[in-house]
């Protein structure tokens, strides 16, 4: 049976009517604004009595679907194993429901991240690289934020609503970039820089710079917990636990970490997370680079 649809959306500066035709199964509803929306739901003329239904919610931004299995089949992921930047994609996709979506593993040894197929989508050959229908996102914090946007109606809900968490959320969120980058920099000193150029004290001011950086988050663990804004799971973790596990996965200590440590082993066995355990994480032993920081 078809239905109209009038959406009425009222926000603090205007006033918007948009009307739709859609079948009931499969409805998909659309909004983008700030404020109240009132959707009234009127059933075809000379089918049944006219009735209406009223729905009020507040929302920046809001889908809803009855086949969250067809969504995913419209979205693809080119991903490299072993990548917190995939990984956390791979989390958020898992967290709103949206497993069925086009997975493509490829080789970061092999150097298939600089492939036609990554570069049609990602000119910068860089994983992951994510689409949804005609949307390409290629930056994973970006994707987080748009799947949890935009399904915020399915799955886990990974915003809190008290305000004062929020922010938490968003702060941690972006912290995650400076712990991300000083890992890169100690960790991965040889690899970036050329052989001629490298000295022993750059070294070890890269990896004190990183340890003062965990002792940070150590301390945010001990004040706020169990999660990284407070006591619900969030896009905080999506984004940032994968590179706590990296920490863990090269060797960090957990008796100097107890709290990072304790929040690593809490995290891993959420489903969400087990699912997408990087592969070559599950047949290969962690290294021990960083057991002594």
């Amino acid at each position: 049976m078809c239905l109209n649809v009038l959406l009425a959306i009222l926000t603090s500066s205007s006033h918007l009517s948009l009307v739709i035709s859609q079948t009931w199964d499969g409805t998909q509803v659309h909004q983008s604004g700030r404020g109240r929306l009132e959707a009234v739901i009127k059933t075809g003329v000379g089918r049944l009595p006219d009735s209406l239904l009223t729905l009020s919610l507040s929302s920046r931004c809001w889908e809803t679907t009855s086949h969250p299995e067809t969504m995913a089949k419209d979205m693809t992921l080119l991903w490299g194993p072993g990548s917190p930047p995939c990984w956390r994609v791979m989390i958020a996709l898992e967290e709103k429901g949206l497993q069925g979506y086009n997975s493509k593993q490829l080789s970061f040894e092999k150097g298939e991240h600089k492939g036609k197929d990554v570069l049609a989508i990602n000119p910068r050959g860089q994983l992951p690289a994510f689409k949804h229908g005609n949307i390409t996102l290629n930056e994973s914090y970006g994707a987080c934020i748009y799947l949890e946007e935009q399904f915020k109606g399915q799955g886990n809900k990974l915003t809190p609503e008290n305000k004062a968490e929020l922010a938490l959320m968003y702060q941690r969120m972006f912290e995650g970039l400076s712990l991300f980058d000083k890992i890169r920099q100690s960790l991965f000193y040889d690899r970036f820089v050329p052989e001629g150029e490298r000295h022993d004290s750059a070294k070890q001011r890269f990896a004190g710079q990183l340890k003062d950086e965990i002792k940070l988050w150590e301390g945010y663990m001990q004040a706020t917990g169990p999660y990284l804004a407070g006591k619900s799971f969030s896009l905080a973790d999506v984004i940032v636990f994968p590179v706590i596990a990296f920490l863990f996965r090269f060797g960090l200590n957990e008796e100097h970490f107890p709290k990072l440590a304790a929040y690593h082993n809490t995290v891993k066995d959420r489903p969400s997370v087990k699912n997408t355990w990087p592969p070559n994480w599950k047949d290969t032993p962690g290294m021990d680079a960083l057991k002594n920081l």
